[in-house]
């Protein structure tokens, strides 16, 4: 697989998950970004890089917040689809996930990608993968992540062309959870296990639809993952 790092699209967005690190519930599993002083992180790729197979679990969990509230979450079979009213306004996930400004958590990763860690600590990490569905365009896109000293990772989701059109891709997507490993020294994952949460303005869902939710709704989709070492 080709490597092109453009680290600038991931760049802010991981000072904003150093900032909110301590938000454990928003987190889910693994925070990955506890790194302790002369402790190194896990190896998942090294300055080499290593390739990782990617699979997805099968239910999407919705969370519509209005105002910063929690209004409605509903959990949804994201092959299959569904829809469910919110204060008047109707949500269809295949519709929402269909839109052109929309990348849904099953549509950030393909089926492999690459991970690289310039550096001895072995903390910086550099996801770098061809994107599919409505990140086609992007052709290389390289985000930054981080490994921590607990062997939990965090990888921010600024993706380059998922932000255009009425919905933008918040801030606060990410993809987080935890490593496993073998007995080797330095450790070596071979396996990782989270969820990829994605955040979007809800400016998609209320446009033209006379409902009652407020300009500030927004739209929260978590979806579980676990990759393999190849």
């Amino acid at each position: 697989m080709k490597k092109r790092y453009i680290p600038f699209l991931g760049l802010s967005l991981v000072s904003l998950l150093l900032l909110t690190a301590a938000d454990d519930e928003k987190r889910g599993c693994g925070s990955g970004l506890n790194n302790r002083p002369g402790e190194k992180g896990v190896d998942v790729g090294g300055v080499d890089g290593a390739d990782w197979a990617v699979s997805y679990g099968s239910d999407v969990e919705v969370t519509i917040k209005d105002g910063g509230a929690v209004v409605a979450t509903q959990t949804l079979a994201w092959a299959v689809g569904g829809s469910f009213d919110v204060e008047e306004t109707d949500f269809d996930l295949q519709e929402f996930c269909d839109r052109e400004d929309v990348v849904c958590p099953y549509d950030v990763f393909p089926d492999q990608v690459t991970m690289t860690q310039p550096g001895n600590d072995l903390h910086l990490l550099f996801v770098t993968f061809e994107p599919k569905g409505p990140l086609a365009d992007a052709v290389d896109v390289t985000l930054l992540g981080n490994v921590d000293s607990d062997y939990d990772f965090s990888i921010a989701l600024g993706v380059q062309g998922a932000t255009n059109g009425v919905c933008g891709l918040l801030g606060v997507s990410y993809a987080t959870g935890s490593i496993t490993t073998n007995s080797a020294d330095p450790p070596k994952g071979v396996s990782l296990e989270g969820e990829i949460v994605v955040g979007y303005a809800g400016g998609c869902l209320v446009a033209g639809t006379g409902g009652a939710l407020g300009a500030g709704i927004t739209v929260e989709l978590r979806l579980p993952f676990t990759a393999t070492r190849l």
